[in-house]
């Protein structure tokens, strides 16, 4: 466990008693630099601690993997996830999840979970370097549209590439559909579905898989004497 708190990325604004609530919880949390569920996912520790990824994670004092939600003004709640469990936060509101953002970034990728936007990350970054994400964390709400929609109107204004690459199943079909609709008109946007599989993280631990067999293949076809 990490020792640097977590420190969310909020704006000047009023508090309510959940909102309070949410970020009490969340100040005493660590930022995450590895995590062995991520890690069972096939994310690796340079994911967590590049500069990408580095503070979007953090993890509490039961273990789990922390993932917070922004809007416009800051914090609005966290998912919690770990093995055989997802929640939200008490009190929270669910928003999107962020990468960090860099100045040079020219692409912009929509996922449903932060860990397929570190999976996405971690299959394609050498191709793609910059490139920033956000997650919905499944179905979205009319406020987490018009959060999204804000997104992809940034990057269409610096002339930057939008991909939807939500899940490949009915409800990630019907979000992609819906975020192509309203994407801005002169948008430059494509689709981006896994193929052999129905999410991102899926098809990170096949191409994981694939190479260990390889691995163990050479091994075993070695010389000896």
């Amino acid at each position: 466990m990490q020792t640097s708190k977590f420190i969310p990325r909020d704006k000047p604004q009023p508090i309510n008693s959940d909102h309070l609530g949410v970020i009490k919880a969340i100040s005493r949390f660590k930022v995450a630099q590895k995590h062995d569920y991520l890690e069972k996912r096939g994310i690796k520790q340079s994911i967590l601690k590049s500069d990408r990824f580095m503070g979007t994670v953090a993890i509490d004092n039961r273990g789990n993997a922390i993932f917070p939600h922004y809007d416009q003004n800051g914090l609005t709640g966290f998912t919690a996830k770990n093995e055989n469990f997802t929640g939200f936060s008490k009190g929270g509101t669910k928003a999107l999840w962020r990468s960090q953002p860099d100045e040079g970034d020219r692409r912009l990728v929509i996922v449903e979970s932060a860990i397929d936007a570190m999976s996405y990350h971690q299959l394609f970054s050498e191709k793609n370097p910059h490139t920033r994400y956000i997650s919905t964390g499944g179905t979205i709400s009319s406020s987490q549209l018009d959060l999204i929609k804000t997104a992809m109107a940034d990057m269409t204004k610096i002339g930057g590439e939008i991909v939807i690459a939500t899940d490949n199943d009915q409800a990630g079909n019907k979000l992609a559909q819906t975020l192509t609709k309203e994407a801005p008109s002169k948008s430059k946007i494509s689709r981006d579905a896994p193929k052999q599989g129905k999410d991102w993280n899926e098809i990170l631990q096949q191409t994981r898989q694939q190479e260990i067999t390889r691995n163990t293949q050479d091994k075993s076809w070695g010389w000896s004497l």
